[in-house]
């Protein structure tokens, strides 16, 4: 118990059923703590519209509205029912709130968190059938699988046709397209550092496109942003890029799993195992993406795998692994089984 749940837990309980005792009609809320959590939702929420959405503040709720055009309540809130894609129970204690949470990421690339803080909610949804067997063998007794309906995304053929669109306003419109991406360049287990400064060795011949994980150090962020033909692409709008990027440039980000959908290839640098990434996962990596030590494998390997650009990966085990096939309606699976299970709660959505 985190010291702020504590603080809260009276006042917050008190509130609660007093605007409980008030409320005609169950208020459901899909909590949001930042623009990506809504991305991650978004798909199911077109299916389940009466959700309401709680924003972290006022500066959220403004930009949740200017790009989805959802009005947001802003925290504190008190639902009946509160969905979100973390581990921020904390923002809610109180017993009598039911608590359904998904993946912030596809699958697990980082070894799983205690059982105990996934069991605080009543329901947990997991990306794949085989990683809910793994989390049911480490005690996480509410594993349930709802897919990652973020990944829906890439099969909307309105999607398809934006994308398609974007490729010509690149910088090259007929040449090969790199999206580069790390996670958090002080987690111990980045790739960042071995490519930021040096981008514009290949702005000049190829496209380059870079997300970057929003906790990622303002020094790099801001020499990507001055390198010459190099566009930095926010998380919420990844998709569609990742649709005309012909390579993908990783670390050990779960956004991997998400581009092995397209069957393109991926570049991934040999980061140690340390702290909490997977052994699991690295094997995969191994196996199944190109495995570089530095920048300058990088440059020579792009040259020989951009020879073959229609060639299509086989990443069929791991995409098993990761999301156990319902490509395109995993939002369909976990609306429905929200559905179901408030109906044995006595709450129709």
């Amino acid at each position: 118990m985190v010291f702020s749940e504590i603080l809260l837990k009276i006042p917050y309980s008190i509130v609660w059923k007093i605007s409980n005792f008030f409320r005609k009609s169950e208020l459901i809320a899909f909590y949001c703590h930042e623009l990506l959590d809504y991305e991650i939702f978004r798909n199911v929420h077109k299916l389940l519209p009466k959700i309401q959405v709680i924003a972290k503040n006022k500066k959220l709720a403004k930009e949740l509205g200017a790009k989805y055009g959802i009005n947001c309540k802003i925290y504190p809130v008190f639902p009946d029912v509160v969905i979100m894609a973390r581990h921020s129970l904390h923002l809610f204690p109180t017993s009598n709130i039911i608590k359904i949470g998904l993946r912030h990421g596809a699958y697990h690339f980082k070894n799983f968190i205690s059982a105990e803080k996934y069991n605080k909610f009543d329901l947990f949804f997991f990306t794949s059938i085989s990683e809910v067997e793994q989390a049911s063998k480490l005690g996480i007794k509410n594993a349930e699988y709802g897919g990652f309906p973020k990944c829906d995304t890439l099969f909307d053929e309105k999607i398809k046709i934006e994308a398609n669109k974007l490729k010509e306003l690149l910088v090259y419109p007929d040449k090969p397209t790199i999206l580069f991406s790390s996670t958090w360049d002080k987690s111990g287990i980045a790739g960042v550092h071995f490519w930021y400064d040096r981008l514009d060795e290949l702005s000049g011949k190829y496209n380059v496109l870079v997300t970057l994980h929003p906790w990622v150090s303002m020094q790099i962020v801001d020499k990507i942003k001055k390198t010459k033909n190099v566009k930095l692409i926010s998380n919420d709008e990844i998709y569609k890029y990742m649709l005309i990027s012909d390579v993908f440039v990783a670390d050990v980000s779960s956004i991997i799993a998400e581009f092995m959908l397209l069957g393109k290839p991926i570049f991934t640098f040999k980061i140690p195992i340390k702290g909490r990434l997977s052994e699991e996962i690295y094997d995969l990596l191994e196996k199944y993406t190109i495995r570089i030590a530095n920048f300058d494998d990088l440059n020579r390997e792009l040259f020989r795998v951009l020879q073959e650009r229609d060639k299509k990966w086989d990443y069929e085990h791991c995409l098993n692994l990761f999301f156990s096939g319902n490509l395109g309606r995993h939002s369909q699976i976990m609306a429905g089984k929200i559905k179901s299970y408030l109906l044995t709660k006595g709450i129709e959505i």
